[in-house]
């Protein structure tokens, strides 16, 4: 699944010192990842999550009186200069006013699904991998988020995603590499990957796959990177 593309992070995405400076309510906001290159670990739990994503689906007749209101308002007369695209350099006020907002009834709403259980990058510098979302966390456009049909399915196929298999089929098919050495991942990519029908393999093997899996994410989160190695020799055999 694609993970919020609309952009404007700089409105959107709240550090911990954005949260307590304008005093959001909670409901309003939800943890987030965005950067793959923050992470060093295969799962990602609670207190991994640094930044919280802005999700309102109100209108502002429904928000008066509310400090995520005065933060819309905010964003509405910011100056911004504009990254991307043919207006490129271009300096307009609001994030309401972005091509990307301008046609939409409520541009602070983002589309949004339930958190995806695994994360990709969408970009590759040095490794493919995957992770584990036990933060239950939202992600920017830097990652891909994957749902197995089957829930029981989600550890061999961290497991698979994590194999030298994968690294290599995605080396194989993905992008040329980009400016400063990064491999781009399109979601299209993602969907023709080859993997394991699961529903077909003994029950012991995928359970060893899982097992697998979860020694490698105590391993990484512990620093015995060495140790990591030698569980990812056990899963490509």
């Amino acid at each position: 699944e694609y993970c919020f593309k609309e952009g404007a992070y700089d409105f959107f995405i709240l550090s911990k010192e954005d949260v307590r400076k304008w005093n959001i309510e909670g409901q309003y906001l939800k943890p987030v990842i965005s950067s793959p290159a923050s992470i060093e670990t295969y799962n990602i739990i609670t207190e991994d999550i640094k930044e919280r994503i802005l999700l309102v689906d109100e209108p502002k007749n429904k928000l008066k009186a509310t400090r995520v209101l005065s933060y819309i308002e905010k964003g509405e007369s910011s100056g911004i200069e504009i990254k991307r695209g043919i207006m490129r350099g271009k300096k307009i006020i609001g994030f309401n006013n972005l091509p990307t907002f301008r046609s939409k009834k409520l541009w602070y709403s983002l589309r949004k699904s339930q958190p995806c259980p695994i994360l990709v990058p969408a970009f590759v510098r040095n490794r493919f991998f995957a992770i584990r979302n036990d933060a239950k966390a939202y992600a920017t456009a830097n990652f891909y988020g994957i749902r197995p049909f089957n829930d029981r399915y989600i550890l061999p196929m961290l497991a698979f995603l994590n194999s030298s298999m994968a690294a290599l089929v995605i080396e194989l098919k993905a992008r040329t590499s980009m400016g400063r050495g990064l491999l781009d991942i399109r979601s299209y990519t993602l969907r023709s990957l080859p993997v394991p029908d699961f529903s077909r393999i003994n029950q012991i093997h995928s359970a060893r796959l899982g097992e697998l899996f979860s020694r490698m994410c105590k391993a990484a989160r512990e620093g015995r990177k060495s140790e990591v190695e030698g569980i990812k020799v056990e899963l490509d055999d």
